[in-house]
């Protein structure tokens, strides 16, 4: 009889523990949390459900009422997917009486889809064991960040730069990304001491690379995406990259580039000319070729090759011949041909053409007499012309005359850089225009004004400047505008020849076009600028050619890239 007392006791005192209710602790809306966008679960009908994170201590707690999906994300955390609009859910702990939470009870109507709440529940203390908990502060300062704790499915996001939690004393994982960042994987030992605090420091997977190419005119674009010109140093994360340097009337020159960890240099090859070959052929043997006025080191037949590409005029001569004339067109990796007949000239012919040279020689000498006055001289120049046959020959004798000041205008042509070992066969672009004005007796001096009559934001004309990231531009199209001045000192040492040293300040502004139509406002150009040249002083005409450098320049090629400039004009 006493067992029996004692074992319906026992069963009494289980069920009376058994019928306790667990409780509602706290239920509230988390309107920061992006675990239920980033999850997209969806219920019956297509629309994004909401999640409740249920937190009660208990093993095998069951989940009702428009409930899509559960299942347990970690020690005592339970996601359960409900579907929008739901406005109840009922709990059954596994050793505890189950209830049934009103959410309208805690100032929510109903929930929202794509929205997060968190349900703690309290089970009693004679069905529940009771678990210590502490908690885990997490501090990162990169913009992003979320964390996996315990191998959960899906990530946390920082707030604020640092993420909390309450969990379980002992051991637990956590991994923290963020974009552009390698991941970074932990353990933490959470004890009764106090919470645990640790500071992420996450590792970019960005390097710094810098990409140089011997031409500062060269253009860099980093897969197609315009980055600088002859220089560029930034971010880029690890990966391949297409890296392409451009340059107008050239061919590009592509590289692929693979980033790794770490600062590199990389150095790129020089865009090289779009170039051709001209072949030249002639009734004669061993006439002069002369191209675009230059003269060419080599005779007909012959092949010239490396032209630029372009028009060009090719002059054939010889002596006792007539010249003979014709324009021709270079094309990219193309060979161009040009024939022409030299006509022998006759003895008559020969003879007009050697009085020709003696009336010349005649009517320079007497203008130089006249210049300096004095019969008796007159009378030498007139005797010496009669047995000389060429222009040098009365050079020769006015040298000796006094020489007297003389002021020029010069209107000038200016190229671009060009390289000194190619000068011979590279054509001459015109890029500006100007005037030239000085006076010069042994010693002298003159003023340059140079600008290539462009026009884009001289006038308060605003432009955007290109944008990295989103802004392409079209391949080989930009303009610009340029404006220089220079003076210089000017010495003469003897009569049709002076030299030229001087020194200013160019400006030059670039834009380039892009493929929307919009012109966007590159890199401006502000520099010292010199110059050393020859101005030749024949009668009342004058010619002159500079060789043109800014300081950056010179500093960085020294005499391999200059700008030419040519002039003619008039003297008195």
């Amino acid at each position: 009889m006493k067992r029996i007392v004692l074992f319906l006791s026992g069963i009494l005192l289980y069920f009376i523990g058994f019928s306790q209710e667990a409780k509602v602790a706290s239920f509230e809306h988390k309107p920061n949390s992006l675990i239920a966008v980033q999850a997209k679960v969806l219920d019956l009908n297509g629309n994004s459900c909401a999640l409740v994170i249920v937190q009660i201590l208990d093993d095998n707690p069951t989940f009702s009422g428009n409930v899509i999906k559960s299942y347990r994300n970690g020690n005592n955390e339970y996601y359960v997917w409900m579907s929008e609009k739901s406005r109840n859910l009922k709990i059954t702990p596994s050793k505890a009486l189950g209830l049934t939470v009103k959410f309208a009870d805690y100032g929510i109507q109903d929930l929202k889809g794509k929205s997060v709440y968190e349900l703690k529940i309290n089970l009693p203390t004679s069905t529940s064991k009771k678990v210590e908990t502490q908690y885990l502060v997490l501090k990162c300062d990169v913009p992003g960040a979320a964390v996996y704790l315990d191998g959960a499915n899906s990530s946390e996001p920082f707030e604020n730069g640092m993420y909390k939690k309450t969990l379980p004393l002992g051991n637990h994982d956590y991994k923290v990304i963020a974009p552009g960042y390698r991941d970074y994987i932990g353990k933490i030992m959470l004890t009764s001491a106090g919470r645990e605090e640790v500071s992420i420091d996450l590792r970019s997977t960005r390097s710094v690379i810098t990409f140089v190419v011997d031409d500062p005119m060269a253009n860099i674009y980093i897969n197609d995406e315009y980055k600088g010109r002859g220089k560029w140093s930034g971010p880029l994360s690890e990966g391949n990259y297409l890296v392409e340097v451009r340059k107008r009337n050239c061919k590009s020159v592509q590289k692929n580039v693979k980033i790794e960890e770490g600062t590199e240099t990389v150095k790129l090859d020089s865009p090289k000319p779009y170039v051709g070959s001209l072949k030249v052929d002639c009734n004669v043997l061993d006439a002069e070729i002369i191209i675009d006025g230059e003269l060419s080191d080599k005779l007909t037949p012959a092949i010239i090759s490396d032209i630029p590409v372009g028009d060009y005029y090719v002059t054939l001569r010889k002596e006792g011949y007539s010249n003979a004339t014709t324009s021709v067109s270079i094309h990219d990796e193309q060979e161009a041909s040009v024939s022409l007949t030299l006509t022998k000239l006759t003895e008559k012919e020969i003879k007009e053409i050697e009085k020709l040279k003696m009336q010349d020689s005649i009517y320079e000498a007497k203008r130089m007499n006249r210049t300096i006055g004095g019969n008796q001289t007159a009378e030498v120049v007139k005797k010496d012309t009669a047995v000389i046959d060429s222009v040098s020959g009365v050079e020769n004798v006015t040298t000796k005359k006094k020489r007297r000041t003389k002021i020029f205008w010069t209107f000038n042509v200016a190229s671009d850089y060009v390289d000194v070992p190619t000068i011979v066969n590279a054509k001459f672009l015109a890029s500006s225009y100007g005037i030239t004005f000085g006076m010069v007796k042994t010693l002298g001096w003159y003023v340059s004004i140079m600008s290539n009559f462009g026009t884009m934001g001289l006038f308060g004309d605003s432009y955007p400047g290109y944008d990295n990231e989103t802004t392409f531009f079209s391949r080989y199209e930009f303009d610009h505008t340029l404006l220089s001045g220079t003076v210089g000192l000017m010495i003469r040492p003897f009569k049709p020849l002076a030299l030229k040293f001087g020194a200013g300040y160019v400006y030059d502004k670039y834009f380039y076009a892009g493929k929307n139509g919009q012109w966007y406002q590159g890199d401006n150009l502000s520099d010292y600028e010199f110059n050393v040249g020859l101005q030749l002083l024949l009668g009342h005409f004058t010619f002159s050619v500079d060789a043109i450098s800014t300081l950056t320049n010179f500093e960085q090629n020294g005499f391999e890239k200059l700008s030419g400039r040519v002039g003619i004009g008039f003297s008195f």
